[in-house]
């Protein structure tokens, strides 16, 4: 009985589904695989490919926005330096890019060249 009780209560505490914040007005598709970080700051990105040539970010600071048009973007992956810096790393039609922000999300520079497709194997 008191397990029973304990399922309706727990039911009605949990949040409804329509209480839940979406991270993009992008259609993701299933295939999308988004990166994470929260930052020494106690922001929450996501950064995450639009399965053409968008590279998108969202940030509790801020909301959704398209980080930069790259041509055949994939596999954004987000990490922080010590430093605090906040890097992006994706592959793209030119190799791997970088994007950097240093302001905690809120602006990126970039994109850099890192490997070219030309000079070294894609992984």
């Amino acid at each position: 009985m008191r397990l029973a009780l304990a399922a309706v209560i727990a039911l009605v505490l949990a949040p409804a589904a329509a209480a839940w914040t979406p991270i993009s007005q992008t259609p993701l598709q299933n295939s999308d695989r988004p990166a994470v970080l929260r930052t020494s700051a106690g922001t929450e990105l996501v950064t995450w490919d639009d399965n053409g040539s968008g590279l998108w970010l969202w940030s509790s600071k801020g909301g959704t926005r398209q980080i930069e048009t790259v041509s055949f973007v994939n596999q954004p992956q987000i990490v922080q330096q010590p430093s605090g810096a906040i890097q992006i790393y994706a592959g793209s039609g030119a190799g791997v890019v970088r994007f950097q922000s240093t302001d905690d999300g809120t602006t990126w520079a970039g994109p850099f060249a890192i490997v070219s497709p030309t000079t070294a194997p894609m992984l």
